[in-house]
């Protein structure tokens, strides 16, 4: 039997709907978020770069990935020593956010 969960928001404790659309109050699912840690999001963007920074900004990954390769084509490195603080910024950054999302979320 399959189930589904009916309008449920992240957090929160949902009844599960059945095959036949009834509400099944006896089965209970409970929808999980976990924080993200801005102080690992900061070591990891500092330490790897943009590599780092697929933990709290995936997109913002690409992002400075492409921008690191350009800086560092055109400066031969040397813009590498302002661009790839900022990924670890960024990722500290995206880390909170996520965390204060999950927060709104949950009420």
């Amino acid at each position: 039997m399959v189930a589904e969960l009916s309008g449920c928001v992240l957090g929160e404790i949902c009844q599960t709907v059945g095959m036949s659309g009834q509400a099944d109050s006896n089965k209970k699912a409970v929808i999980l978020a976990t924080k993200k840690s801005a102080f690992l999001a900061f070591l990891l963007g500092l330490i790897f770069g943009p590599i780092g920074m697929i933990y709290s900004a995936p997109w913002g990954a690409l992002f400075m990935f492409l921008v690191n390769s350009v800086v560092g084509f055109l400066t031969a490195g040397l813009g590498l020593f302002i661009t790839w603080p900022i990924c670890g910024f960024w990722a500290a950054f995206a880390a909170m956010s996520y965390n204060a999302r999950v927060r709104r979320s949950l009420g």
